[in-house]
């Protein structure tokens, strides 16, 4: 289940002190200033996305460190503290306070990860609309994708290497029809979650890739994430 794809989005008024903004560009905003962005722990949205856009269109983002949790990070959002944060797309529609920030437009959705983009954000580019739009080198497409293969993985279910090739096509299938069953649905949108699933395929496809990374990327990586 893909629950951590993820949206990134800046306060409004910071988007609109910048050049005039259409359809979400990120092109607008980046050459004037280094937002502020949170991070509460290395592996989040909060970030992993900025991270993910640096190297996609050559912003950069000052990510500010030391904030607790999600709450911290939305308070200082509020307080102006902070410019923009990178959260999950589930979050971003079921809860508040980012309900209430929606619906008073306060903030302004800037880029989201999945390589399929969610209906809800039709005008937000994708990242790899973004790296088509900046020309973004090979080297920086592939430090992206894999920074990005977490959220586009979510909370995936998996298997020891000992079973076998037959109960792993019966199990993925079993998958699928839960996903389809009425009750499974009813209750998924009766908790305001997204049912945004990819099959085995597609998570091992996209697990293979990250693992077979080069050298290069993988070293990027590392200083990225301050190993």
């Amino acid at each position: 289940m893909r629950y951590t794809v993820t949206a990134f989005w800046v306060r409004l008024e910071v988007a609109e002190s910048g050049v005039r903004m259409r359809n979400s560009e990120i092109a607008a905003i980046v050459p004037l200033r280094n937002f502020q962005s949170a991070r509460h722990f290395w592996s989040t949205a909060g970030y992993i996305t900025p991270k993910v856009i640096e190297e996609i269109t050559g912003a950069r983002f000052n990510i500010i460190l030391g904030y607790q949790g999600a709450t911290d990070v939305d308070m200082a959002v509020e307080k102006g503290e902070l410019h923009c944060k990178g959260t999950t797309i589930s979050a971003y529609f079921a809860r508040e306070p980012y309900i209430g920030w929606r619906k008073k437009r306060f903030v302004s959705a800037l880029a989201q990860t999945p390589t399929r983009k969610d209906p809800r954000l039709s005008e937000v580019p994708t990242i790899y609309e973004l790296m088509e739009r900046y020309k973004t080198p090979d080297v920086n497409r592939r430090v992206a994708k894999v920074l990005a293969a977490g959220g586009e993985l979510g909370n995936a279910l998996a298997v020891g290497p000992a079973v076998s090739v037959e109960l792993v096509k019966i199990l993925r299938e079993a998958f699928v029809r839960v996903l389809k069953d009425p009750e499974v649905i009813a209750e998924v949108n009766k908790a305001k979650l997204d049912m945004n699933s990819c099959t085995g395929e597609e998570a091992q496809t996209t697990m293979i890739e990250a693992l077979d990374a080069q050298t290069e990327v993988v070293d990027r990586i590392k200083t990225i994430l301050g190993k």
